[in-house]
């Protein structure tokens, strides 16, 4: 079961850099190419230049839910599904995760299934960590929204952050979400 990028057009892309060397390609896709805040379905396929380990690639991605003050607590709950969903990556591999309307989250690699998170906030906390206003690389974020990034922020960004669509889908407080975050370290693999 391959994924299908037939109904989606594409919004923006960008590479993501640490210092000299490219790290990947990054894509995100509508149904309309436009991004607003929250939208579903959306595809964001990153294609990687370089050869990383899937525990790297997860310590990334909890230091960029960290950077953007995700409760501990959360991060401890997503991140057992990331061991599931990454392999080790090759220069030229693509993960791909792609939203349904109803906010489950899939995972390709190099176009194949790998596996599904049906918890809507985990998918909402996942893109965050390159759309949400808050992003430790604004640059990527900018080429990502392509057009969308032009509009009124507030139509892309309205209660975009990870904390806010995680309160909602959690029903606990901006407080408690922030109680329990730590400040990200600067490592060399920024994103995923």
């Amino acid at each position: 079961n391959n994924v299908s990028f037939e109904e989606f057009k594409l919004v923006g892309e960008g590479e993501m850099s640490f210092m000299w060397f490219d790290v990947y390609r990054a894509k995100l896709l509508t149904e309309d190419g436009r991004y607003f805040s929250k939208q579903q379905p959306l595809i964001l396929d990153i294609e990687y230049y370089r050869d990383i380990e899937a525990d790297d690639l997860i310590e990334a991605t909890v230091d960029q839910w960290q950077h953007l003050g995700m409760a501990q607590s959360l991060i401890d709950e997503f991140a057992p599904s990331l061991k599931h969903a990454w392999p080790d990556v090759k220069q030229g591999d693509r993960l791909t995760f792609k939203v349904n309307t109803n906010g489950e989250g899939a995972f390709w690699y190099n176009d194949e299934h790998v596996h599904t998170v049906s918890t809507p906030y985990f998918s909402q906390a996942f893109v965050s960590i390159w759309l949400s206003e808050n992003t430790s690389e604004p640059g990527l974020r900018q080429a990502l929204l392509g057009d969308s990034f032009g509009l009124p922020l507030e139509s892309i960004d309205s209660e975009a952050s990870v904390d806010s669509s995680i309160t909602y889908a959690q029903g606990v407080s901006s407080d408690t979400l922030n109680a329990d975050s730590a400040t990200a370290s600067n490592l060399s693999l920024k994103h995923i």
